[in-house]
């Protein structure tokens, strides 16, 4: 357990680390992985959810916290996405990244596939990338796979067919022959 004033001496510190470690993921974090990072216990933890969903509760503030059973995330304001869109909608388009081409190069040889698999293949989270895809319309939800929890399942799209040069994805070079190549440029 921990003490008032131990609590008082370290309460911003925790928050503020607390923030860091959502807003450079991105993606939910797990109560136990703040738990174990920061060693702190489930009454400290809930005391410090409780803060910060003070903070970004505020009608000033932009960001929100998302709180589910197990995670917390940081997200935007709904209200702003109009000018959050717009203002992406006008700046320069990046480029795929790696990880992306990766994704794409999973699904179109294994489509429909869900995004645990995809990642127990990569063997890294990969929700922010496929979320990108989806938004690219490079990739798209295509049903749900009749296991627990029913999974969205993914496949690629006509526009993805269309960057890569191809008609269908019978093109692509057998799965075999791409790991060769692959190994050669290696």
């Amino acid at each position: 357990m921990f003490t008032q004033e131990k609590w008082i001496d370290n309460v911003n510190q925790k928050l503020s680390i607390i923030e860091s470690i959502l807003f450079l993921n991105g993606d939910p974090v797990e109560f136990g992985k703040l738990q174990e990072s920061l060693n702190l216990d489930s009454v400290e933890l809930d005391l410090l959810i409780k803060k910060l969903n003070q903070k970004y509760s505020s009608e000033d503030s932009g960001i929100r916290l998302v709180n589910t059973d197990n995670t917390l995330q940081l997200v935007t304001k709904p209200e702003n996405y109009e000018f959050i869109l717009q203002t992406l909608k006008t700046e320069k388009k990046k480029p795929l990244s790696k990880a992306a081409y990766e994704i794409l190069a999973i699904i179109a040889y294994n489509e429909p596939i869900t995004r645990i698999e995809i990642e127990k293949i990569r063997g890294v989270s990969s929700i922010s990338t496929l979320q990108r895809l989806l938004d690219l319309n490079l990739i798209e939800e295509c049903g749900r796979k009749d296991v627990p929890g029913l999974p969205y399942l993914y496949q690629t799209t006509e526009l993805f067919l269309q960057m890569a040069n191809i008609k269908s994805l019978e093109e692509l070079p057998s799965f075999e022959n791409f790991k060769e190549k692959l190994k050669k440029h290696e």
